[in-house]
């Protein structure tokens, strides 16, 4: 482990709280690759600025936010206030969907508002559905998934592509990496994987996360499509969506499934790709209802 006092000048009781970070005090030391630090440390800074509740990275005493040790290398930032919400469907699912939606329109707004000063990557989901997606299942013979199927779901997004808003965006916002205090949002973490991409990449990401191995629930169903509906509802609070990527949605949710089916399968995690199909043919079956039920949160109040 890295001497936290002689590189940060922080002391504390130092806790584990995930494979590669720890809590230190009121501070959280992160271990990760060099890039994807830098890349998270560049970012928060900027959000920050924009008044984004982030974990502000920490200078170290020689005057850098990614410290190299040992082969590995670390970054040290402020500790939010808050926690992970567990099971959104344990509580009160509409206030805490609302509020993630709102909490997500706005860190959209600032990724708009800092994109200039950020050199992230631009690989579109376009271009991965028609190149490592579209390459691994077809390595699997289309076992996984049949080659019909995928062209049902890829090509409605493709088509609209073009057409769908694109900036900055975090690309992996779930609840592991949002935090809330006391039921109001306070804070995003992690964003390692952000990059040029459609917008609602992050909701359609989002929102199929929520719904995984809930499938068989018809109670959890039917709130899931509630929760959608809330999230929306939020989100065009602050930033409104086209009529374009509102029908692009039960066909974004489909090839994000269609992604994790063919990461499962190249690494092969058979029972994982195999649930991951489950769930996509589910969302399949709810394209009319999804539609409908957005529709109502982008009409109604809650």
């Amino acid at each position: 482990m890295i001497d936290i006092n002689s590189v940060w000048a922080i002391d504390g009781e130092v806790r584990k709280i995930h494979p590669s970070a720890w809590a230190v005090g009121d501070y959280v030391l992160k271990k990760g690759g060099k890039d994807a630090l830098a890349r998270n440390a560049q970012i928060m800074k900027r959000l920050s600025r924009e008044g984004i509740r982030v974990a502000e990275p920490i200078l170290s005493r020689s005057g850098e936010f990614v410290v190299g040790h040992e082969g590995g290398h670390y970054i040290m930032t402020k500790r939010l206030q808050g926690e992970n919400v567990k099971d959104i469907y344990k509580l009160d699912y509409r206030k805490y969907a609302r509020e993630t939606g709102r909490a997500l329109a706005q860190l959209h707004r600032a990724f708009r508002a800092i994109e200039r000063e950020v050199s992230l990557s631009c690989a579109p989901f376009s271009d991965e559905l028609k190149g490592w997606i579209h390459t691994e299942l077809e390595r699997a013979q289309w076992k996984p998934i049949s080659c019909r199927d995928f062209a049902a779901s890829t090509a409605p997004l493709l088509r609209r592509h073009e057409a769908l808003p694109k900036q900055l965006i975090h690309r992996d916002f779930h609840y592991g990496n949002i935090l809330f205090d006391e039921g109001v949002f306070s804070g995003c973490i992690d964003f390692d994987l952000s990059k040029w991409d459609i917008r609602i990449f992050d909701i359609g990401y989002f929102l199929t996360g929520l719904l995984a191995d809930c499938e068989k629930d018809n109670e959890k169903v039917a709130a899931w499509l509630e929760i959608c509906a809330a999230f929306v509802n939020g989100y065009e609070r602050t930033e409104q969506l086209s009529a374009v990527e509102k029908e692009s949605f039960p066909y974004l949710m489909e090839c994000i499934e269609l992604l994790f089916i063919a990461y499962f399968t190249k690494n092969e995690q058979l029972d994982a790709a195999a649930g991951a199909t489950e769930l996509y043919h589910f969302l399949k079956g709810l394209r009319t209802q999804l539609l409908d039920c957005l529709k109502r949160g982008c009409r109604d109040r809650f």
